[in-house]
């Protein structure tokens, strides 16, 4: 009997000790480059924790019109990075960038729409007399202001963790697993045993 309870604490001990070891902290969230985007303009968007190895929908919602940005491939720990095309029929004001699986909303982040990015121009065309020639300018990525830091949001409070089911951990599961055979292998023994004394 004692060796049993001496098996069955020190299994136990052992399988408590084991650390669970979790890729990122925190909820869901989306962050942008930008708080502040014009219409037609460029908006890099990073999704942290959101759904493993599956497609996500990013729609910009406002008031009015729901647009369809695109889709992202969240990595197996349910992040993306992805720039996304602002259409350029959307109003300015506020909106709502939403990150969603199937019908599933998982987060969103505010962003205010601001003026309309101009359109390039056509390689090769001539300039005409009216317009001014610049000087070389520093460039920055479409949609970046800079000296300002990329926006950080929060997870919607009425959405649920990741749609994905995560993957089935071994550790626990093979653990656990090893209890049982191993309690059930000394309950066969001992009661051999006993067996084999009352006879």
């Amino acid at each position: 009997m004692r060796l049993r309870l001496f098996l069955v604490f020190g299994l136990s001990l052992w399988l408590w000790s084991v650390p669970i070891v979790q890729a990122h902290d925190g909820p869901p969230r989306l962050d942008m480059n930008t708080d502040r985007a014009p219409a037609g303009g460029a908006l890099e968007v990073r999704g942290v924790n959101l759904a493993s190895d599956t497609s996500i929908r990013v729609t910009l919602v406002g008031v009015e019109h729901r647009y369809e940005l695109g889709d992202a491939q969240g990595d197996a720990h349910g992040d993306f990075t992805q720039a996304f095309a602002l259409p350029f029929e959307a109003a300015e004001g506020s909106y709502v960038l939403l990150a969603s699986v199937g019908d599933l909303e998982l987060v969103t982040a505010p962003l205010t729409i601001a003026g309309v990015a101009q359109p390039e121009s056509e390689e090769g065309s001539l300039r005409d007399e009216d317009e001014p020639l610049l000087a070389p300018m520093p460039t920055f990525a479409p949609g970046v202001v800079p000296g300002q830091a990329p926006v950080q949001t929060q997870a919607a409070p009425s959405a649920p963790p990741a749609a994905a089911p995560a993957p089935t951990p071994w550790l626990p599961i093979a653990s656990a697993t090893a209890l049982i055979i191993i309690t059930g292998l000394t309950t066969v023994v001992l009661l051999r045993q006993r067996g084999v004394r009352k006879a």
